[in-house]
């Protein structure tokens, strides 16, 4: 299985994929739409003709999820993670909380970008099996808060 790091974004209106990963899983378009796209730090917006394909994923208890996602060039630039504070550690510590990602990944590359109203999974899960029939990988999903 290949590592994956999906990104949940609760302002995002539409989910999408890199080309990257996309072309990786062999994945061929079932579409494709006009968008005009704004990142942070880009000025004008672009408009560009993006690919839309389907992308299944299995969740850690074996339910299976099917995304229609937009293809683009890139989700986001890596991620840096941050030493995190005693205080905030003491408080992952005090309220059992675990960050789904080891502490030892430093760059962290999201190929995939999730609205979060897209689904809901229960808190404990943050691992998905993305299986395709050329490859079978691993998504793991940054989980947050338990409620």
């Amino acid at each position: 299985l290949e590592p994956v790091y999906v990104m949940l974004d609760t302002g995002a209106d539409r989910p999408f994929i890199s080309n990257e990963l996309a072309a990786r899983l062999q994945l061929t378009d079932v579409d494709s739409k006009r968008l005009t796209i704004s990142t942070f730090g880009t000025r004008p917006p672009m408009v560009e003709t993006c690919g839309i394909t389907v992308l299944m994923m299995s969740d850690a208890d074996g339910s299976p999820h099917a995304f229609t996602v937009t293809r683009i060039d890139k989700v986001t630039d890596a991620l840096q993670r941050n030493n995190l504070c005693l205080e905030r550690k003491q408080f992952l510590c005090d309220n059992d909380l675990q960050l789904s990602i080891s502490p030892l990944s430093r760059d962290i590359r999201p190929h995939v970008l999730l609205g979060c109203a897209l689904f809901s999974l229960p808190c404990h899960r943050s691992t998905f099996s993305v299986r395709t029939a050329a490859h079978p990988l691993e998504a793991r999903l940054p989980v947050g808060r338990k409620d």
